[in-house]
């Protein structure tokens, strides 16, 4: 990727726009609590034996970090590299920066 300047993760992760994320990585909402979007894993990891079909995996509006009881959590830059299958934090900011407003 690399072809523009872009701001480390820390500068830009508040301006981060959740719908639009969730669109990308194909997230649905399947109801909303708080400042929470939950639905089912999106299981980048392989840890759901069966899927997820109860929704277990949510995006915090407030905290922009996401979690999951099966495969636990961390932050967006982490959900990003995840769904992009990639171990490169410069990659998956460069595209998680899209979503900045």
């Amino acid at each position: 990727m690399r072809n523009r300047k872009v701001p480390k993760y820390s500068q830009f992760c508040d301006e981060i726009d959740i719908d639009a994320l969730e669109e990308a990585i194909g997230f649905d909402v399947m109801r909303t609590h708080n400042e929470e979007d939950i639905g089912q894993c999106p299981d980048y990891w392989g840890l759901h034996a069966n899927g997820d079909t109860t929704g277990k995996f949510a995006i915090n509006r407030e905290k922009m970090v996401y979690h999951c009881f099966v495969c636990e959590g961390g932050t967006l830059l982490s959900l990003a590299m995840a769904h992009l299958n990639t171990t490169d934090e410069s990659d998956a900011t460069e595209w998680l920066y899209q979503f900045a407003s």
